[in-house]
């Protein structure tokens, strides 16, 4: 809810939502200038989430095998916010469909529109790949009982990331593979350290009794999310700028810059996780 706040404010204050239509373009709505990142912030979260919950269900002991109650109700929850995930998965798509046609949403999705967008286009392909997986989820968490169970869901959710970062943007330039495999591993590995951390949190929230040792074995998921992070938004970055010199002279070199600084600023904060709260967690604190 504070991500959709600030993306609202953000939207109003910079335009992007209360902007009008450019003369001589084609313009889909309020509806769609509103709701597609709206979609888009609900689509991200509710995957990071989904894979956070998955993870800390495969992190809690399973005596013989058997998950305990704790996961089995971790991964309920995890069908759950799958569910959502698969619901904001056909909104961007919908909303997506007809922004790229410049009309009315219920305009877009009428006629064969919807069909050849979704059979022929890659954006199209993509979402309706995660509306499939992102489904199929939601049946697997439920009927999972066994870690390696869960850790099949793990994969499943995780897997739901790649057909969007195959399809996106970073396909068409130059040193596509590059970006697309390095686009692909920086999201994977945000979900899984975001959603973790997500999970990781609920979990104190409900007091459990696994908490120290969940947070000395999510400690090291998160630095190890840390550097693949970092070493994939380097290539990233890096495909895209032709000189160092671009890094202070182009307004995406200063935002580049400034990922950096904050990434810094996250790996600070690990670091005194990982020196003081832990070893207070151990202590019973």
């Amino acid at each position: 809810m504070v991500a959709v706040g600030v993306l609202v404010a953000a939207l109003a204050a910079g335009g992007g939502g209360t902007a009008g239509p450019v003369p001589g373009l084609s313009d889909p709505g309020g509806v769609v200038r509103w709701g597609l990142p709206v979609a888009k912030v609900i689509f991200n979260a509710a995957g990071a989430v989904t894979v956070g919950l998955v993870l800390l269900a495969v992190m809690l002991p399973a005596p013989r095998d058997e998950l305990g109650g704790d996961a089995l109700r971790v991964l309920r929850s995890a069908a759950i916010t799958a569910l959502v995930w698969a619901a904001a998965a056909a909104a961007v798509g919908l909303l997506t469909l007809s922004e790229l046609l410049g009309v009315p949403l219920l305009e877009a999705v009428s006629g064969q529109s919807l069909l050849t967008y979704t059979q022929s286009m890659g954006q199209g392909q993509a979402y309706a790949s995660v509306f499939v997986l992102a489904l199929a989820i939601v049946p697997a968490a439920q009927l999972t009982i066994s870690r390696g169970g869960a850790i099949g869901v793990l994969f499943l959710a995780v897997g739901t990331f790649v057909p969007p970062a195959l399809a996106g943007h970073a396909g068409t330039g130059d040193y596509h593979h590059s970006a697309q495999v390095s686009l692909l591993v920086h999201g994977v590995a945000i979900s899984l350290w975001v959603g973790g951390l997500i999970a990781l949190s609920w979990y104190a929230a409900q007091r459990g009794g696994e908490l120290a040792r969940l947070v000395r074995g999510y400690s090291s998921v998160a630095l190890g999310c840390f550097v693949l992070v970092a070493a994939s938004g380097v290539l990233n970055g890096w495909v895209r700028i032709s000189s160092l010199t671009d890094l202070v002279t182009t307004a995406y070199g200063w935002l580049l810059l400034g990922k950096v600084a904050a990434l810094a600023a996250l790996g600070c904060f690990g670091a005194r996780h990982r020196a003081r709260t832990i070893p207070a967690l151990d202590a019973g604190q």
